[in-house]
């Protein structure tokens, strides 16, 4: 029963065909017409194509042209027949695109190549494992975020010593040393008696935060 049916199918798929071949095909040789049709049956009978004749023998001409662009030569009839499914596939692929899609895709050389086939080719990249980076202890951010950073840096500019020099004006102009209670932070600078004052002995007292 099964064989009937597939047999019918067959039939069907080759009048099919025969009609789209007559309507919109034009063979000078009725051999080339001819073999288009027993080709075309076998892979049919075979499974390899759909009963949508009309795609199929487009898939199967643009197979042939494939072939004579890129000079593919086939050993037999059974490889000829593996290599177009492969095609067939990626070619529908491309035809089912509705440019939508995030990414493109098109015939090229390796069309009727198996992905193992491309994976050979083309194997696969190994990625370096993810590892901790080594840090260099005298880099530029270590040492920023180093607590003793700015007391290192002040006695490596001299701050300290430019403060003291500073101070030792400061006291001399204004002929007293300023009291300071134990307790307090705060530092009182007062100007002389003419009401002058040095940018070193102002600067002084700001850079202690004290006005």
């Amino acid at each position: 029963c099964s064989f009937i049916v597939k047999a019918n199918q067959a039939k069907a798929f080759q009048k099919d065909l025969e009609a789209l071949l007559d309507k919109d095909f034009n063979f000078p040789e009725a051999e080339v017409r001819e073999k288009y049709v027993d080709d075309m049956v076998t892979l049919f009978k075979k499974g390899y194509i759909s009963s949508d004749c009309a795609l199929e023998f487009e898939t199967y001409l643009e197979f042939g042209k494939y072939n004579e662009k890129y000079s593919v030569k086939h050993a037999d009839e059974k490889e000829r027949r593996e290599r177009f499914t492969f095609f067939r596939q990626d070619y529908h692929d491309v035809k089912s695109l509705t440019g939508k899609e995030l990414y493109t895709k098109q015939i090229n050389r390796f069309s009727d190549m198996t992905d193992k086939e491309l994976r050979v080719l083309f194997p696969r990249i190994s990625l370096p494992k993810l590892s901790k980076a080594e840090v260099n202890p005298v880099s530029k951010i270590n040492v920023e975020l180093n607590s003793s950073y700015l007391d290192n840096l002040k006695l490596a500019k001299g701050v300290q010593e430019i403060w003291t020099l500073t101070r030792s004006l400061v006291m001399t102009w204004i002929g007293e040393r300023p009291k300071q209670s134990p307790s307090s932070k705060t530092k009182v600078c007062t100007a002389p008696p003419d009401g002058t004052a040095s940018v070193a002995a102002v600067e002084s007292c700001q850079i202690t935060g004290h006005d």
